[in-house]
C-alpha cells in the first residue's frame, strides 16, 4: 500500500477530517515503521496480487 492510499493520504481532500483527527493522522505518519512490518506488508501485497491473478485466470 502506498502512502497515498492510506487514510489521510494525499488523495484525501483537505478538511475531510476534523482538525484533531488530522493532527493524529499526521503524528501517526511520522512514526517509524519496523522493518519486519514493512516486509510482512510487502509479502501480503504480493500474495494478494497473485491471488487476484489466479482468480482472473480461472474466470477466463
Amino acid at each position: 500500500m502506498s502512502k497515498d492510499d492510506s487514510i489521510g493520504g494525499k488523495n484525501t481532500p483537505p478538511g475531510a477530517y476534523p482538525r484533531d483527527i488530522q493532527l493524529l493522522l499526521t503524528e501517526i505518519e511520522k512514526e517509524p515503521v519496523p522493518e519486519r512490518i514493512l516486509a510482512l506488508a510487502m509479502e501480503l501485497q504480493a500474495a494478494l496480487v497473485e491471488h487476484r491473478q489466479r482468480e482472473a485466470a480461472r474466470r477466463r
